[in-house]
């Protein structure tokens, strides 16, 4: 037997319509990623750079404070001394902090000393004695006979006590000598 085909009339269509013929809509192409300074990108460097600053700061002896906000004056006093006078100016520190004492004299020189609370206390008992007992203070923030003196240390949190003396010279005449003394912590 032989095949025999069928054929079956054609169904009537519609004419194409122009949206049936419009080609499919492109897809978005991804998103170019954007390259340079963004805003998020300026404040995370900002950020990173003032962390690095504050950790450079304080591993030179600044406290936390210190590095952020910048120096601090702790103390700031003008002084008038007599011969054979000394007067100190107590202050506390709440952490290691670097300080720079400035001192400067005129007309005559100054001994100046900083030292602790403890030690204040000794000083007053030693002082003016002919045998008197010892005290001590930071040699690295104190000078003696001076008439300028700025010295930089770090110091560990405590109370202190800057000291500036006017040595005993004359017997009769006593002259006045000013002092101004400042403290910066940083």
């Amino acid at each position: 037997m032989a095949a025999v085909a069928v054929a079956t009339p054609a169904t009537p269509t519609a004419p194409p319509t122009p949206s049936s013929t419009a080609a499919p809509a492109p897809a978005l192409a991804p998103a170019k990623k954007k390259t340079g300074l963004t805003a998020s990108r300026v404040i995370l460097w900002g950020v990173l750079l003032g962390l690095v600053f504050i950790l450079f700061k304080m591993r030179s002896g600044s406290s936390l404070v210190g590095a952020v906000t910048g120096p601090q004056t702790i103390v700031s006093e003008t002084i008038s001394l007599k011969e054979g006078q000394a007067m100190g100016y107590g202050f506390r520190i709440p952490s290691d902090r670097r300080v720079e004492v400035k001192v400067a004299a005129n007309p005559k020189p100054v001994n100046v000393m900083l030292m602790s609370e403890d030690q204040w206390a000794k000083y007053n008992e030693v002082r003016g004695k002919l045998f008197g007992g010892q005290y001590e203070y930071k040699r690295t923030l104190s000078k003696q006979a001076v008439l300028q003196m700025s010295e930089g240390d770090v110091l560990p949190a405590g109370s202190y006590r800057i000291v500036v003396e006017r040595p005993q010279e004359a017997l009769i005449f006593k002259k006045e000598t000013a002092a101004s003394i400042t403290i910066v912590g940083y």
